[in-house]
């Protein structure tokens, strides 16, 4: 790179120019993907509207260790396994509002600007982290592929988005961040620690991660890098101390000891202290062990025993929060679920959306083997970003959501890329460093561009992938309007039974209970939105018995696994004998049994 060159990229100037046009691209895309969010508080996901749900009961005086969610499932309700630790920050700025408005638009103000902090704090925890490691140039490339990424800006930080994944990146990329970053190794380790152990009582999706985490730093103690003891033990002892006092915070006392596979628990907490009694061994035993070898050793003795002791106690949760429950509802929750779909799956239901998943990590990985292979400086550094990069690819081929686990990496490796290939000596092949820095460039921000362009070319030859599963059609915009969902209010307060996609949009717009939603703490509650719909007349019925419900809902045009099942002949205005339509709002339809 020439000085003129390296000058125009490698200073503050550049820098906080790169930022703030990372900041202009967040907002362009809030524009394209959130066009009703401020006038008809259309929410991205049903996650987004139960979280949502839950803040509110909380504010109406439930309490803080109480998470079952009362209108689903009435009267036992639907025990929910999410964190109050996530509903605290959007309760508080949920109250601020309500000063100066009503409810709902205080909680419509709150989701706005709660993903939006989010993602400048994502951003600058990037940037710093970069300009400290490396410098300013490969910073200002990271803070703009963090903005341009796939699915970070359009979906886990898009207006509205008040899950738990969007905070779950950030305390993965700050546990990063911290560990990447030199100086003060003690307090670094214990920061990374204490993120480690409150983004595992927010949600267990990212403990692969920050168990790779603690292989990369025993890996650095293995080779005795400055300051990596010190690191790794600060890491263990905040890992085992806060993860209980995190776990006590957030849970009843008459739960404390039972065991579950989809929230911190004592199995989990196993873990997290085994971990910790681990890295304070090592660090205990540093001035004893001395070769690599026997650093080597002792690594390898120590995370076979702690293997061999964990994992006779993690058989109920090999294969996730699901594996509790019975195979035909575990199934058809995977199968409803699109994040929770394996890469391969999904490959089969959706090529270009698979494809469109994996491609930049895989582009990503293999340009930062070519820089590893290359000599180039700060290789460890790379070789961490990589590891990451890895973990993300192997993950989706378990469940697509698992791409989260690569969005703290894959910036600050494309930042490295990109520096290097813009730099590099091609050795006479002038062409070779634009063509193979733009290739990157589009194929780790901008996969959509060639995957759609050449799948819509190989569409034309014959094959298709539209996504769509047997008996599965997306939801009707129009029944999704919350405007017209509000309009059920006009009933008194009752019991409605509609197909899973609505149970949290009951809950949140209207004053009814419901009987459907896709959460498994109670697969009935899957059972109840299918396959009451998918069968006859009768099957309706029967269900309409057991749960209590006064009322049935569909979606009109819409078809329920099939054209001859009783949700599709609702759906297309057919009245049986035992039921009669009572209420349109828009395109949904409530129907009540007739009076003998």
């Amino acid at each position: 790179m020439t000085s003129e060159r390296r000058k125009l990229f490698d200073t503050p100037g550049s820098y906080r120019l790169a930022f703030s046009g990372a900041l202009l691209f967040y907002a362009l895309i809030q524009l394209k993907v959130a066009p009703e969010y401020l006038s008809a508080f259309r929410l991205p996901d049903i996650d987004d509207e139960m979280r949502l749900v839950m803040v509110r009961d909380l504010l109406a005086g439930q309490g803080w260790s109480d998470m079952v969610q009362y209108r689903a499932l009435p009267p036992d309700g639907l025990p929910m396994h999410w964190s109050r630790l996530v509903d605290l920050p959007l309760a508080a700025l949920t109250v601020l509002f309500s000063r100066f408005t009503d409810q709902m638009t205080a909680l419509q103000i709150t989701a706005a600007i709660w993903p939006v902090a989010l993602f400048v704090l994502y951003l600058s925890i990037i940037g710093r982290t970069m300009v400290s490691a490396i410098g300013y140039a490969q910073a200002s490339f990271s803070v703009m592929a963090a903005a341009a990424t796939p699915s970070v800006a359009s979906t886990f930080f898009a207006l509205g988005r008040v899950d738990h994944h969007n905070l779950q990146i950030v305390c993965m990329t700050a546990a990063l961040a911290l560990i990447l970053r030199s100086g003060n190794p003690v307090r670094r380790g214990m920061a990374a620690g204490l993120i480690s152990a409150f983004s595992l009582a927010v949600g267990l999706e990212t403990i692969v991660f920050f168990a790779l985490l603690g292989v990369v730093l025993s890996l650095a103690y293995v080779f005795d890098r400055p300051g990596s003891v010190e690191k790794l033990g600060g890491y263990g002892f905040a890992l085992g101390l806060f993860a209980p006092l995190f776990f006590v915070l957030q849970t009843a006392p008459q739960d404390w000891t039972v065991a579950r596979c989809d929230q911190l628990s004592p199995i989990t907490l196993a873990l997290t202290t085994l971990a910790a009694g681990f890295a304070l061994l090592l660090a205990r035993l540093r001035h004893r062990v001395r070769s690599r070898t026997m650093r080597f050793g002792l690594v390898a003795v120590l995370g076979a025993a702690m293997f061999a002791v964990l994992w006779p106690g993690l058989a109920p949760c090999r294969e996730g929060s699901f594996s509790t429950l019975p195979p035909e509802v575990a199934e058809t929750i995977r199968a409803g679920i699109s994040e929770s779909l394996s890469l391969s799956r999904m490959f089969v239901l959706s090529p270009p959306t698979a494809i469109q998943a994996v491609l930049p990590y895989l582009v990503l990985a293999g340009a930062l083997i070519l820089y590893l292979l290359s000599g180039a400086n700060r290789r460890r550094l790379a070789l961490t970003l990589l590891a990451f990069v890895l973990l993300a690819v192997a993950g989706m081929f378990y469940q697509i959501r698992t791409i989260l686990w690569g969005h703290p990496a894959l910036p600050m490796g494309f930042g490295i890329v990109m520096v290097w290939m813009l730099a590099a000596d091609w050795k006479g092949v002038r062409w070779g460093r634009p063509l193979s820095a733009t290739a990157v460039f589009v194929l780790v921000l901008f996969p959509s561009i060639p995957v759609w362009a050449g799948f819509e070319t190989f569409a034309r030859g014959g094959a298709r992938g539209d996504g769509g599963r047997a008996g599965v059609a997306p939801v009707k915009r129009s029944c999704t309007d919350p405007s017209e969902i509000a309009r059920l209010n006009g009933l008194p307060p009752s019991g409605i039974l509609a197909p899973l996609d609505f149970g949290t949009k009951l809950l949140l717009y209207t004053h009814h209970s419901v009987f459907a939603l896709p959460y498994h703490r109670r697969p009935e509650a899957y059972v109840n939105g299918t396959l009451a719909f998918y069968g006859d007349e009768a099957g309706l019925a029967a269900k309409m018995d057991e749960t209590g419900a006064d009322y049935v809902m569909v979606c009109a045009g819409m078809t329920y696994a099939s054209a001859d099942s009783i949700g599709s002949m609702l759906a297309r205005g057919e009245r049986p004998d035992g039921l009669e339509r009572i209420m349109e709002a828009g395109d949904l339809t409530v129907f009540k049994r007739k009076e003998n």
